[in-house]
């Protein structure tokens, strides 16, 4: 039985470790993919929505050694996740072209931090990045500020106006694959004007705590913005207007060098067209449904006028002294 363990132990290739993790984690997306449902998920005081996964959360917030150089991606469903994460893998390993195909295979759920099993943070010494990324959309008060202080890590927090947050919001979440069709209508509602009235009174589990919803995200992570120099804010429309001058200061803030065919280089492969052509479960850790119009202003034509006045009044109540301002149209 001692020879036995032993040679297995000479036998051992993290290969084939990580050969069968990220074989198990596609298996569970297709399973995820299937519209079995699954249920809510529960966190100290918060809900989230099926797939969440606590122990994930608990390992990576707690006794998880954060690789050194890390980079998180933190944001609040459908505010530019997909487009940050592609732009920062964009900037870490697009000068080896084989690193960045590998990084574009990994299933989505490797990269978020409260997705999938814990198991998967055991191959992360064995792929070949030397720098990783991570994603999260937990709130500041779960996120732990001191392993990224300790591993010398960087935070770029994303965030995007409310309105068209809450309609690329209803595009995807009604897609959601790993909820029945009644789930969806029970916990989301069964159309725009039912979506919205839940959503804005902070019903949908998106991660906080019940009559909280989005903008209540944001200010909890600008507080941190503010006293944290290894926290940088994105600001979705700003990268929409302005593409070079956003991914200089992302490249700066992550200390990588750009020149300027890398910046074209990057306008070029961080577009929605191309994003979409690339986002297949079986080519790329993207998902289709991650990546829907990417614009601004596409919120007037689904909110009305007093959906529209609503969000105004909230966030002018919410945000009133908190510096915080959102752009609506370019």
């Amino acid at each position: 039985m001692h020879r036995c363990t032993k040679m297995a132990r000479c036998n051992y290739n993290p290969n084939d470790m990580v050969k069968g993790v990220l074989e198990e984690m596609t298996n569970a997306l297709k399973n995820m993919q299937s519209g079995n449902g699954l249920e809510i998920a529960h966190y100290r005081g918060k809900e989230f929505m099926p797939g969440f996964s606590v122990e994930c959360v608990k390992y990576t917030m707690g006794e998880w050694d954060m690789p050194e150089n890390s980079v998180i991606i933190s944001s609040y469903p459908k505010t530019g996740t997909a487009w940050c994460m592609e732009i920062v893998r964009q900037l870490l390993y697009s000068h080896d072209e084989a690193v960045l195909n590998k990084s574009r295979s990994i299933p989505m759920p490797f990269h978020l931090l409260e997705l999938g099993s814990k198991k998967k943070f055991d191959i992360v010494p064995h792929l070949p990045f030397t720098r990783n990324f991570f994603a999260t959309h937990i709130s500041a008060d779960l996120f732990n500020f001191d392993k990224v202080r300790e591993s010398k890590s960087k935070v770029i927090y994303v965030y995007r106006n409310p309105k068209d947050q809450a309609v690329s919001w209803f595009h995807f979440a009604h897609k959601i694959p790993n909820m029945t069709t009644e789930q969806k209508a029970k916990v989301l509602g069964k159309d725009w004007n039912e979506f919205f009235a839940k959503y804005v009174a902070g019903e949908h589990p998106t991660g906080l705590a019940n009559g909280e919803w989005y903008p209540d995200h944001v200010i909890g992570w600008m507080e941190h913005v503010k006293s944290n120099k290894d926290v940088l804010p994105v600001e979705y429309e700003s990268l929409k207007k302005d593409f070079p001058k956003e991914v200089r200061r992302i490249a700066k803030f992550l200390e990588v060098t750009l020149n300027d065919d890398d910046v074209h280089t990057m306008a070029e492969r961080c577009t929605v067209s191309a994003m979409k052509k690339e986002a297949t479960s079986d080519k790329s850790g993207f998902l289709k449904m991650n990546v829907r119009k990417g614009e601004v202003g596409g919120w007037k034509d689904q909110l009305t006028v007093s959906q529209s006045e609503l969000i105004d009044k909230v966030i002018k109540e919410k945000l009133t002294g908190k510096e915080i301002s959102f752009t609506y149209v370019l």
